[in-house]
């Protein structure tokens, strides 16, 4: 008996084809054969489409980075998950809960924090990509997962680099 493909329903913070949604989700649903639903659309940083259905139609949620800061849609996802007794998996590579406050994107991540770490409560299971943020999170979800990032060469090809030209100092 062959198992059938799985599938995901991602709600994500950053646009589509972004690195974040590329590296931790969609690349690795496409290795694995796996469905990826689009749950949500963005522009210019707002939520301006939502399809919460895709719950139903995947075997897990993904919440990934900042979706949870969207309250309203993130309060929906779970409680259809919830109903589907879908489990739901956040996904964090990094650790915006701690940003410095001299980080050019302080002011934009620390609107998020509260939203985060309801996140990371409420999930069934979280995914990081350090054993360090793993053992942050932790003390609030004790399913924390490492599933480093991998660099995808069929994107980004590695290439040896240029020698430098002789130039004198």
């Amino acid at each position: 008996m062959t198992e059938q493909p799985r599938s995901v329903a991602l709600f994500h913070s950053e646009n589509w084809d972004n690195a974040a949604v590329w590296l931790r989700v969609r690349a690795p649903a496409a290795v694995l054969g796996w469905r990826v639903y689009e749950g949500n659309l963005l522009q210019d940083g707002r939520l301006i489409q939502f399809w919460p259905d895709v719950v139903e139609r995947a075997d897990y949620v993904i919440i990934q980075r900042q979706f949870p800061r969207f309250t309203e849609a993130f309060d929906v996802v779970l409680r259809q998950a919830r109903a589907a007794r879908k489990p739901v998996i956040y996904e964090l590579d990094d650790l915006l809960l701690e940003l410095p406050r001299d980080h050019p994107d302080w002011r934009y991540h620390i609107r998020s924090c509260v939203s985060i770490l309801r996140a990371v409560m409420e999930a069934d299971a979280v995914v990081v990509s350090t054993q360090p943020l793993a053992a942050y999170l932790q003390s609030f979800n004790p399913a924390v997962y490492v599933w480093p990032n991998c660099w995808d060469e069929a994107l980004w090809p590695l290439r040896a680099p240029e020698p430098a030209p002789d130039r004198p100092l």
